[in-house]
């Protein structure tokens, strides 16, 4: 199993979310939060959470 890690852009791209609201929505605990590499501030996510919670939420958004 490969995993692929996004960064802020490619997340961006992905959910059709804007930066603000991806970092509004982790401090409000409705987003997936990022991964931080090291003690840099290179920060990333795990495609398939991503995923998850898109399939997640399209449930909520169709239901």
């Amino acid at each position: 199993m490969n995993l692929r890690f996004l960064r802020i852009g490619q997340v961006v791209a992905k959910t059709r979310l804007s930066k603000r609201t991806i970092y509004r929505w982790i401090n409000q605990g409705r987003f997936p939060e990022q991964i931080n590499y090291g003690n840099s501030r290179i920060v990333f996510w795990c495609e398939k959470t991503i995923d998850e919670w898109m399939a997640e939420n399209m449930k909520i958004v169709n239901a």
